[in-house]
């Protein structure tokens, strides 16, 4: 929206004459700046919207020139006002800003975007009959600025600046927007929401949006006063009825800490919930929509039990006086950590175990683990800047695994962080196009944009391998000064580092550290062996190392070289000992004993880094994997699996030695490295589905899979562990076309597409929809199923269904599918994109949704914004199993003709990136794969 405003001329003209002729006091003067009345009938002044000049020329003015606001005018508090109303789908409000000028200036710049501001008023605090002379207040689009610029300049001081604003509950699912949800009686309840990290603030009221302020908050909201509540960061103080008119309430709460904007939270609703309390005595309450109350008990359970345990690991007591967590029906995240009252997407927060599988449980574990260690980091400590996002996003990461093992101690947290976390950010990070963890940014977009895996997942992985080789006591201990430190204030990186130096040993934190944080990438450790040393030199890890030496590389500034914890353990000691390779290091030698019948590098795969053993080394491993599985903890058995293909998909390993390494797999018990070594090749059966050798290749893995398919069966059994490793290999068997393993399946889906009430466990669901679907799926079938999940409640049975019906392979059901989609009234917004990559991982509905996609994009941009990193990743995605020429020429003239990428710039990058590299994959190693099958008698 955006006011078009302008000071009417009547005004110039009066105030010209007083200032003039002096013969009016300067009371009168004084009045006629404290209201400032602009109308959509005036011309806007330049540089706002629907201004070419803002556009056409070179930037001349302060708030053209900058994206970022003057450090110089700092937020001290807000008092904010919001009537959403549920009944128009606008709100309005009022803000008061407090503001400390730190040094005279001619204007104030405020963030804004999509409100129609309509009055501005500004008052010094230290002179109350002082009304600074405002020459005009209007919005600069382009850097979402409200500018109030003055006619004379104003001395330092405090200030209040005084904002009354409109805005629409429909622009999408981030600011303060609407959310919908159908109850048990058929009938749609509206509620109003918000989410506002990273810029979205803004989009709810006036504000200096950008998280090195730290300001105090008074809220008020106004509900519906029969059967609504309202609810925000901080407990409710007052309600006064029929305010502002009959039928409605405003709720006031108490001030709050001082909090960043993006922490603020508003909320009307008419949820219930459970409660509990915190050891600390505070209590904790979880909302969720009435019929949906008894889905949220073990929320709570973990809820209660993490927040306890981080209070005492941080040393800091939960500040707030009250920690509420609520699910949301439309909502763009997993979660958002809200300081006190904790928004979730309701795949994230509910959990039956009736209906729910073991990984829906996990999720809803982690994801409460990690939005509850953002109150301590993120809330409490906060960055100074985005640059510094992974501060938050890192460490939170990692947390939540440590939070889940105190919760659930049997699930083994610390192997599953390999395959949810590791193995995926070294893909990621083995790419041209990576950054940096600590990267430089300005735009919204950019700042949107590293809110990807580098952030969370890497920033995770190197806190990971930063524990380890300080050891988990030295490590608590620095964090728990850290925030101490920097509670209710802002950090940077280095001040982490500077604290956790003291705690090291005398190890130099800092520049280990940055080593990891400041240069893309990782490196692979070299291994030669001669006797009973081992020499170990480092060298940059690229996927495609050849592409690398004909491009310029990204600078670094540690020339890509890393101070790297070289970890070991053999088979006469088990405890890992660790020896540094330094980044000016050549090489550095290990030697073990005479005894030593083996030797494994990177213990646990707690170094951010792969290891490159010689052919005679890795075969000793392999066949320890084969002997004595248990030998090795299946950590370390993963890290082989991951490292051997990855090793050899960029040529500096044999694909022989990979397949060598994965024969024990019959063997194998573990969800870990099962889904290591599925995920690798599965994509190396996706690269191959077009070659003379995909069938010989597929009944090579048909070999692996049928063994432990039969043997684990399709019975659930009270350990999560193997209930996560049955949904894998059922699910690997069905892909790999286990015949009997397909056929149980699908014999299931008919039994369930016949009688409604036909009980398949939680845990095998997804896999008999997907691949029943796909073998005896048609249009009755179908529509018997897209019915189903229209009529479905439970959110986590949906997301099931969505996959399930992206599985049939009747191109024109697909197509249908595409559009029925587009409605969210059947598709809510949030889940769009996965229905999207759910067709696209059908080998008969990745063209369709490829050619969707390029026929739909304005579609898309218009209503998802390319400021959505989401609607970028997408893309991304759906393209990730290209592998001909001529689908990345289709890539590149799409990306051409559409050179707006907004918040997904990188990532089609990285899209071009990894189909050339799957293009090259085929082309180089097709041959290899067709020489070992022959060699192992797949092929005759």
């Amino acid at each position: 929206m955006g006011s078009h405003i302008e000071v009417q001329r009547t005004t110039l003209v009066l105030v010209s004459l007083v200032a003039a002729l002096s013969l009016i006091c300067t009371g009168l003067g004084v009045a006629l700046n404290k209201y400032v009345v602009y109308t959509d009938a005036d011309t806007p002044p330049t540089g706002t919207e629907g201004s070419t000049v803002a556009t056409t020329m070179a930037p001349t003015e302060p708030w053209e020139k900058e994206y970022r606001l003057p450090g110089d005018v700092i937020p001290i508090h807000y008092d904010v006002y919001l009537h959403p109303n549920l009944e128009t789908d606008l709100f309005s409000g009022y803000v008061s800003i407090q503001l400390d000028v730190q040094s005279p200036r001619t204007y104030i710049l405020i963030h804004t975007k999509l409100l129609e501001i309509t009055e501005t008023i500004v008052v010094s605090d230290d002179d109350s009959t002082y009304f600074p002379p405002i020459s005009r207040a209007f919005e600069y689009t382009p850097n979402e600025f409200w500018v109030i610029e003055f006619s004379t300049e104003i001395p330092t001081g405090k200030y209040t600046v005084n904002l009354k604003f409109n805005g629409n509950l429909k622009n999408g699912i981030v600011g303060l927007y609407k959310s919908e949800y159908t109850n048990d009686k058929g009938e749609k309840r509206a509620i109003a929401t918000s989410k506002f990290q990273p810029t979205y603030a803004r989009r709810a009221f006036p504000c200096l949006d950008e998280p090195g302020f730290k300001p105090t908050y008074k809220v008020s909201l106004v509900r519906p006063s029969d059967g609504y509540i309202a609810l925000s960061n901080m407990p409710e103080t007052k309600s006064i009825p029929d305010a502002p008119s009959p039928g409605l309430t405003t709720v006031e709460f108490e001030q709050s800490v001082k909090m960043v904007t993006y922490l603020a939270c508003f909320i009307v609703c008419d949820f219930q919930f459970l409660s509990g309390e915190m050891s600390n005595g505070k209590t904790m309450r979880v909302f969720a929509t009435p019929h949906q109350k008894d889905n949220v008990e073990y929320a709570l359970e973990v809820g209660l039990k993490i927040t306890n345990f981080y209070d005492e690991y941080f040393g800091i007591e939960y500040v707030l006086p009250k920690q509420d967590m609520i699910a949301i029906p439309d909502f763009v995240s997993g979660a958002m950590e809200h300081w006190g009252l904790i928004t979730y997407r309701e795949t994230a927060l509910l959990y039956n175990n009736i209906t729910n599988s073991p990984s829906n449980k996990q999720r809803v574990a982690t994801v409460i683990a990690h939005e509850l260690a953002h109150q301590w980091f993120g809330n409490l400590m906060t960055i100074k800047w985005w640059d510094d996002l992974w501060l938050n996003e890192g460490f939170a990461s990692y947390m939540e695994y440590k939070g889940v093992i105190v919760a659930e101690p049997d699930w083994d947290m610390d192997t599953l962080f390999l395959t949810d976390d590791l193995i995926p950010v070294l893909q990621l990070d083995s790419k041209l196009s990576s950054h940096p963890i600590v990267v430089p940014v300005t735009h919204p977009d950019e700042i949107t944009e590293i809110f990807d895996a580098i952030s969370y997942n890497k920033g995770a992985s190197v806190l990971r391998m930063l524990e380890f080789f300080m050891g988990p006591m030295a490590f608590q201990e620095g964090i728990k000064e850290f925030l101490e430190t920097y509670k209710f204030d802002n950090a940077v990186t280095l001040d982490l580092w500077n604290i956790l130096s003291k705690y090291a040993n005398g190890l130099d934190i800092p520049l280990i550290m940055d080593t990891w944080t400041k240069q893309m990438g990782f490196p692979y450790l070299s291994v030669t062996k001669s006797g009973n040393k081992y020499t170990i030199r480092q060298q940059r890890y690229l996927v495609d190392p050849e592409t690398a030496k004909s491009k310029k590389l990204k600078e670094s500034p540690f020339n890509y070289k890393w101070e790297v914890p070289v970890s070991y353990i053999t088979n006469l000691n088990k405890e890992p000992e660790i020896k540094w390779l330094h980044m000016n290091d050549d090489q550095i030698e290990i030697t073990v004993p005479d005894e030593v019948t083996w030797v494994k590098f990177n213990n646990r795969f707690t170094g951010f880094y792969r290891v490159n053993y010689p052919e005679d080394v890795s075969k000793v491993l392999s066949d320890l994997l084969k002997t004595d599985t248990n030998a090795l903890e299946a950590a370390d058995r993963a890290s082989l699996i991951d490292d051997s293909f990855s090793l050899a998909e960029s040529g500096h390993s044999s694909f022989s030695v990979a397949l060598d390494m994965v024969a024990y797999l019959t063997n194998e018990r573990h969800p870990t490295p099962w889904s290591a070594a599925r995920s690798s090749l599965g994509r190396m059966k996706t690269l191959l589905r077009d070659s003379a050798i995909y069938i010989p290749f597929r009944n090579y893995l048909k070999s692996l899979a049928t063994d432990p398919a039969l043997d684990i069966g399709w019975d659930d059994d009270d350990s999560h562990l193997s209930n996560l490793l049955r949904s894998t290999i059922l699910d690997f068997a069905c892909d790999v076309n286990v015949d009997d393993i397909v056929t149980a399946a699908t014999n299931r889906f008919q039994q369930w597409i016949q009688n409604p009430g036909y009980y398949l466990s939680p845990n095998i669901r997804t896999i008999v929809y997907k691949y029943g679907m796909s073998s005896i799926g048609n249009e009755e079938i179908w529509k018997t199923v897209w019915d189903r999940y229209l009529q479905e409640a439970d959110v986590q049975e949906k997301t099931k269904l969505l996959q399930g019906l992206a599985s049939v392979q009747d191109p024109y059901i697909i197509n249908q599918y595409l559009i029925l989609a587009k409605n969210d009234s059947f598709v809510r917004s949030q889940d769009y994109f996965s229905v999207l990559q759910y067709i696209s991982g059908n080998p008969i509905g990745e063209p369709l949704v490829w050619n969707f996609v390029r026929d739909e994009w304005q579609y898309l941009v218009d209503r998802f914004t390319l400021n959505d990193r989401y609607l970028g990743n997408m893309v991304k995605s759906i393209t990730s199993r290209f592998s001909k020429q001529v689908q990345l020429d289709e890539m590149e003239k799409f990306f051409m003709d559409n050179p707006e990428a907004g918040a997904g710039a990188r990532a089609r990058e990285q899209a071009l990136e990894t189909v050339r590299n799957n293009i090259k994959w085929v082309k180089n190693n097709t041959p290899i794969v067709e020489s070992w099958l022959r060699e192992n008698g797949w092929i005759q």
